[in-house]
């Protein structure tokens, strides 16, 4: 299977970020246009959530194969997983939570509830980014490394 994942996971992570702060905005400043694309950012980031973990966890035995042999790797590895799983889980949760405010705007104790998950689930998704780069940047998770091509030879001087 090819890795997606890295094709996928900078989508929640744009939406939801970003959705959360637009959806703020509007709640702040009572514009209806920036509630509404706060809502559409804040769901589509918390539903693709659910393929880039489940890319994740499909090549997770492949990434093992890969740095089972760089000390701290797996751990990292590890960690990354261990959050991004609750992560997902608070990003959907913060998604139903909006949803239920575009129905029911007005009921506060939902509006404080849900700023709260989103908040919590801007952490977290922050978190699992930041130990995806890691993998990544430190460890060099599902990179392939390509030998370069030899320079040519220099050419022979017939003199």
């Amino acid at each position: 299977m090819p890795n997606v994942h890295p094709l996928i996971v900078h989508f929640p992570i744009a939406l939801f970020l970003t959705g959360v702060g637009v959806d703020a905005l509007g709640w702040l400043l009572k514009q209806a246009s920036l509630k509404w694309a706060g809502l559409v950012m804040v769901l589509l980031g918390a539903l693709l959530a659910v393929p880039a973990l489940a890319t994740g966890l499909a090549i997770e035995e492949t990434i093992e194969a890969q740095i089972e042999h760089i000390p701290g790797a797996e751990e990292a590895l590890e960690a990354h997983e261990e959050v991004a799983i609750p992560t997902t889980a608070t990003l959907l949760g913060a998604a139903l939570l909006r949803l239920g405010l575009a129905v029911r705007p007005r009921l506060r104790a939902l509006l404080g509830l849900y700023a709260a998950v989103a908040l919590v689930g801007a952490g977290l998704l922050v978190i699992t980014g930041y130990r995806g780069g890691e993998l990544v940047y430190t460890y060099g998770a599902g990179v392939q490394v390509v030998q370069p091509a030899s320079p040519p030879e220099p050419a022979a001087d017939n003199d």
